[in-house]
């Protein structure tokens, strides 16, 4: 037997895979050198300096809060840390955050906490989240704004995504947009005055390749914030390419708080009930779900009720690891191939 453990909110599930199973576990490493944080702070600094705040103007920066993101709390910290190394005052510091990609505020408040006891221990105290600070006062600045660009919701999220987001924001006079591939490694990190954005990412950086055509596909969420909600994970499965005809998913996340904002809801249930209402295609993952599951069986490890997994996911809902593997293996069998992706975040998933 194998053990195998996903994140399961701030938890994990776990089930033992037979020895007679052909079993693959995916956690891919990078394969590009990891930029260095510090070298790109103070690179930025230097070709941008007389664009810095003096100390009695304070500093106010925007952070774009995304779980799951190697190395990226140090990249924060590297980037205030920098600044003070500068003369600014800690208590002249205000940071901003948002979680938008979760569409919980409850995980945005969360995300300010969290920096708030960070850095708490060099002086800032000035911590707010985006719906809690006033913004576009004549008065109102952003001096940088540290926006990831990843692959999310079965697109590339530019940092101009937030912007357009929030109509009152201040346009940034600086940008750090770290660029972030698959299971969350930061490929390259970009600077300057101006939001940097990707038409495409390389399939080196973003796709993870499943060889071998497994009969049974176990996906992880990465746990909490990411499986709050079905909003904020829907897009994993959906990031599927390939042969996946007959395809047994198992999908692991525990959906804590249900299926996500109303306005998801909403067009969840309209699009089965085939009245789809305006702006669909606001969430492309919702139609690529149904999609997917005309032609592959889905089962969902799960804390969302069977009734509305079946009726509104066409999928089979299982309150644990061991429980949608027996149902997997009824339909296929106990030395099926099994593949494991215990990470699948920011990729698109290639089955060859």
């Amino acid at each position: 037997m194998v053990e195998v453990w996903l994140k399961f909110g701030k938890t994990e599930v776990f089930s033992d895979i037979p020895q007679e199973a052909s079993l693959d576990i995916i956690e891919n490493k990078p394969t590009w050198e990891i930029p260095n944080f510090n070298d790109a702070i103070n690179n930025l600094f230097n070709e941008y300096q007389d664009t810095m705040p003096k100390n009695e103007d304070g500093y106010t920066i925007l952070i774009d809060y995304v779980d799951g993101i190697n190395g990226y709390d140090k990249l924060i910290f590297s980037l205030v840390v920098k600044i003070i190394e500068t003369g600014m005052e800690p208590e002249k510091i205000k940071i901003i955050t948002t979680a938008w990609r979760y569409g919980m505020h409850e995980i945005e408040l969360e995300a300010r906490d969290k920096l708030r006891q960070e850095f708490k221990r060099i002086g800032i105290q000035k911590i707010e989240t985006i719906d809690d600070t006033m913004l576009g006062s004549n008065s109102s600045k952003i001096d940088i704004a540290v926006l990831p660009i990843t692959y999310w919701q079965n697109k590339i999220t530019n940092s101009t995504e937030i912007l357009s987001r929030y109509s009152n924001i201040p346009k940034p006079q600086l940008f750090v947009n770290p660029i972030v591939g698959y299971s969350g490694y930061i490929y390259e990190i970009r600077y300057g005055d101006s939001p940097q954005t990707l038409s495409e990412m390389k399939d080196e950086v973003c796709s993870i390749v499943v060889e071998g055509k497994p009969e049974i596909i176990i996906l992880g969420s990465n746990g909490y914030p990411t499986d709050y909600t079905l909003y904020s994970c829907m897009h994993i499965p959906t990031s599927l390419q390939g042969k996946l005809e007959d395809t047994i998913i198992i999908f692991v996340a525990e959906c804590m708080k249900g299926l996500g904002p109303e306005d998801f809801i909403d067009k969840l249930v309209s699009i089965k009930t085939e009245e789809p209402k305006e702006n669909i295609e606001d969430y492309p993952m919702i139609s690529k779900w149904l999609e997917l599951t005309k032609k592959a069986k889905i089962c969902m490890t799960t804390l969302l009720p069977s009734t509305l997994v079946e009726t509104l996911l066409n999928a089979k809902q299982a309150t644990t690891l061991d429980e949608a593997l027996i149902y997997a293996w009824r339909i296929k069998s106990k030395n099926s191939h099994v593949t494991v992706i215990p990470n699948p975040l920011f990729s698109t998933i290639r089955i060859m």
